[in-house]
């Protein structure tokens, strides 16, 4: 869970528990339950869970946990803070890493957990060019699955050299897992789940109040191009026949942030290479007074073959924590290439 502070920390709520009677654990094994995500795991004692997230700016999908063999105490850094780059990279060739995500909204698109798991069928994942120039010393699996209603996915590592018993180890863990229907914890709700049009891009979320806006909210944009997110509901929200986001510009809260996106499409090469490369990590300037958007920090930006612009508007009260969740979100923006 993503905390609204500045520095985005999420804290597994729980610790590792006892395993109650003796015979319903192998000996050897710990059982950890964390009823904050409604979800419990067994895993061998000699295992390190980790105590805090690997992915601090990564909030959709969320990290529920992590275990591996190793001590587990760096947060993912750089451009691949998505992943948890910085365990990664001190994973040894006899080592297991193991993190489960859990993607906020309906699990269209997922499978069905299986029974048993396998790593035969995983994808392998970016980790792997993320960590030391892509001179891992691992081998990753990357699953989706989905239960209970709720949809996960799960990154798996295994070191070039470790023995056999660590995979079934870790396969035995990945077993293991049960998870609850929601806890009824805030999240997205399944009809503020991205828009089938934005599938080549994804948007990360804290859960503390800040929502999607689904549905087109100005007329100069086409709704498949444009992606807006606030830290506030929007009542009844009306497509603008305008070029204004009205109905958000107009409900934003003094403390508030609004963030309107939208993609240029179908540009040549010469119009492309008027937006600028993505930086590593986004800034906010001085705010501007913009026809269609009224005072607002501007963006534009390029990446993966295509070409962004966005307008951040503040409201008045608005703090250095609610402009430091605007650039964690921003900074957690995933853009794929177009097929």
């Amino acid at each position: 869970m993503w905390r609204p502070t500045l520095v985005a920390l999420l804290l597994l709520a729980g610790c590792a528990e006892g395993a109650g009677p003796a015979a319903s654990l192998p000996e050897g094994w710990t059982r950890h339950r964390d009823a904050r995500h409604g979800l419990s795991v067994s895993f061998p004692s000699a295992w390190r869970l980790a105590s805090r997230s690997l992915t601090p700016a990564l909030v959709n999908p969320v990290e529920l946990l992590s275990l591996a063999t190793f001590r587990l105490d760096r947060p993912a850094r750089g451009r691949c803070t998505h992943l948890p780059s910085g365990a990664l990279a001190r994973m040894g060739e006899r080592d297991v890493f193991f993190t489960l995500q859990e993607s906020p909204g309906a699990p269209r698109g997922f499978p069905p957990r299986p029974h048993p798991f396998s790593l035969a069928g995983g994808a392998r994942s970016e980790a792997s060019r993320c960590v030391a120039g892509g001179a891992a010393r691992f081998v990753d699996h990357w699953l989706s699955f989905r239960d209970r209603g709720r949809s996960f996915y799960v990154l798996a590592a295994l070191g070039r050299r470790a023995p056999a018993a660590r995979r079934r180890e870790l396969l035995a863990v990945l077993d293991s897992l049960r998870v609850d229907r929601h806890p009824g914890e805030q999240r997205l709700d399944a009809d503020e789940s991205l828009p089938q049009e934005h599938n080549a891009t994804t948007l990360t979320l804290p859960d503390r109040g800040w929502r999607l806006h689904p549905r087109a909210l100005t007329a100069a944009v086409a709704a498949r191009d444009q992606l807006a997110f606030g830290s506030f509901p929007l009542p009844s929200p009306r497509r603008d026949p305008n070029c204004a986001p009205s109905a958000a510009l107009n409900a934003l809260p003094r403390d508030g942030a609004f963030v309107f996106a939208f993609e240029y499409r179908d540009l040549n090469r010469r119009q492309s290479a008027r937006f600028p490369p993505r930086p590593r990590r986004f800034r906010l300037g001085p705010a501007r007074p913009y026809e269609c958007f009224g005072p607002s920090h501007l963006l534009r930006w390029r990446e993966a073959g295509r070409a962004f612009q966005a307008h951040v508007t503040l409201g008045p009260a608005a703090g250095a924590r609610r402009r430091g969740e605007v650039l964690a979100i921003l900074d957690g923006l995933r853009v794929q290439r177009r097929r």
